[in-house]
């Protein structure tokens, strides 16, 4: 009877223990354990292990800390598959993760009131079971109100599932929470890329009253995304006149729209940018491209061309953040008044076309080819013969069709220009890519085109349908397995694979996410059903 009492006096203590609020982390702790995610996040490249053990240190002094619960599990995961062979690395991970999920249900279980451990849990099970993870996102968020980072993911989890508006709701929670978290913020100004874009930059402006660098970023991006090239030149002029040292990184896409219309303003621009952060190279780079296309058709006037093609040859755009049509162009037309004349101008833009086509580019294609006698039809023929040269064998595939359970293959499609898209609903980028994969789908499928949009992931199975209905999409969603995926060699989300009539692959269109790689891919697809006809 004595042991009986003395067991139950200890479990109703036990229980009343884990119901009592927690403890306030203190002040130095806190700091300790920031010094120590910061110290982990230096070591990444070069001492993983020194890393864990570190973030694993600032979880213990900081319990509350979502990024470092975060980071650790990350960290943990890539630490176990450094080395090994693909299938060691595998179940290295797997062990791993397993161990990570059961000491943190073990740290649920003795603090049940740590909502911290609710976040950490949900994304271990983010990818393996998403519908998990947004109850223990949930529970956190129930648990304590100010949880930004929870209420963060299940913003991403609602935009995943097509429920836009909600997942824009959560992210001003998140806001909320925690309104001196600048990646919380990014989020939430971002979220408005698929939706009314001047209450996204409103809401940049707000952000721009605590983190304006950050907000002139964000804003940017919201730019960068647009399909309206207008509208995008606005809101990058809006940065210059409201941001202009924290939009340096940000107005290489305005340059290009200065350098394609008015090169002066483009050299303007450049200059401003060096003045206001004389640090970044890029800007110095940028301000001789302009200057070398200002100055190339003066040169080329005076009989220059050498000289004109010489100073354009010692232009190197960096890879990223600057349009090089115009510097092509300007070669073209340097190399058409010197001595390569028109036929090596013609040849140098008939390869341009074959792999990155533009409107410009094919534009002055066809000029010169009319100077060397050359109708439209032969240089698209000529371009045409290029690609169908360099085209690569289909790889067949026989997958189920979500909306119908039927099952649908490549062949079927033959005679048709088709876009083979991998992808997985909780893969940021390839919702990326949405909106400018539906404009391309909407503009062609009448005229034969379709999209085969298959789903890489199948634990995010159930999130197709209502993915493609709340993003209003069109494309036919297909069930993948894993031997498609590696029949296709895919190595990141999203892949493209355009398939032409004859039922071969003729081009692997990069991120289709901004209004130049679309209209890159909308070239390629139209000539690909002009060859159609032919």
């Amino acid at each position: 009877m004595k042991t009986t009492a003395l067991l139950s006096c200890l479990l109703f203590c036990s229980i009343s223990a884990l119901a009592q609020p927690l403890a306030e982390v203190a002040a130095d702790s806190k700091a300790e354990a920031k010094v120590a995610f910061e110290t982990a996040r230096g070591l990444f490249s070069s001492d993983i292990q020194g890393a864990v053990t570190r973030l694993r240190r600032a979880v213990d002094l900081d319990p509350d800390n979502c990024e470092a619960h975060q980071y650790y599990i990350l960290y943990s995961s890539i630490a176990a598959t450094r080395t090994g062979t693909d299938d060691e690395k595998k179940v290295a991970s797997e062990k791993m993760r397993a161990e990570i999920a059961a000491l943190y249900e073990s740290w649920a279980q003795t603090q049940p009131s740590r909502a911290a451990y609710q976040y950490a849990l949900g994304t271990l099970s983010q990818y393996s079971d998403p519908d998990r993870a947004v109850r223990h996102f949930e529970a956190a968020v129930k648990l304590n109100a100010k949880c930004g980072a929870a209420y963060d993911m299940l913003a991403i989890c609602a935009e995943v599932r097509g429920n836009l508006e909600q997942s824009r709701a959560y992210f001003r929670s998140a806001v909320e929470a925690e309104p001196d978290n600048v990646s919380l913020w990014r989020h939430w100004v971002g979220s408005f890329v698929t939706g009314d874009v001047d209450r996204g930059v409103a809401a940049g402006l707000e952000m721009a009253q605590r983190f304006p660098d950050g907000a002139a970023s964000i804003i940017g991006y919201l730019a960068t995304r647009l399909r309206d090239e207008r509208k995008a030149r606005e809101i990058f002029e809006l940065l210059l006149e409201k941001f202009p040292k924290a939009s340096v990184g940000n107005l290489t896409t305005l340059f290009s729209a200065y350098l394609k219309d008015n090169s002066p303003q483009a050299l303007a621009l450049a200059e401003q940018m060096i003045a206001s952060a004389p640090e970044n190279k890029q800007w110095l780079v940028l301000r001789d491209y302009a200057r070398a296309v200002r100055y190339a058709d003066s040169l080329i006037a005076q009989g220059k061309a050498g000289e004109a093609f010489v100073a354009l040859e010692q232009i190197t755009l960096p890879r990223y953040g600057a349009d090089r049509r115009w510097l092509d162009l300007a070669k073209a037309r340097a190399t058409a008044a010197g001595e390569g004349g028109a036929v090596k101008a013609y040849g140098d833009l008939l390869t341009l076309c074959v792999k990155t086509p533009t409107d410009e580019t094919l534009a002055e294609l066809r000029g010169y080819g009319a100077k060397l006698g050359h109708s439209v039809a032969t240089v698209d023929s000529e371009i045409m013969s290029r690609r169908t040269a360099a085209a690569k064998p289909a790889v067949p595939f026989t997958l189920t069709n979500y909306l119908t359970g039927k099952l649908v293959s490549l062949e079927q499609y033959k005679g048709r220009v088709v876009l083979v898209n991998f992808w997985y609903p909780m893969c940021g980028p390839c919702r990326g890519e949405f909106p400018f994969l539906q404009s391309v789908l909407e503009k062609y499928r009448g005229r034969g085109f379709e999209i085969l949009a298959i789903n890489g992931h199948a634990p995010e199975d159930h999130m197709v349908l209502p993915l493609l209905k709340g993003w209003k999409l069109d494309f036919l969603p297909l069930k993948s397995d894993v031997a498609v995926d590696k029949n296709y060699k895919v190595r990141g989300y999203p892949a493209n694979f355009l398939y032409g009539p004859d039922g071969r692959i003729y081009y692997e269109p990069p991120p289709v996410s901004t209004l130049a790689a679309q209209r890159e891919l909308e070239l390629q697809i139209e000539a690909l059903l002009a060859s159609a006809k032919t």
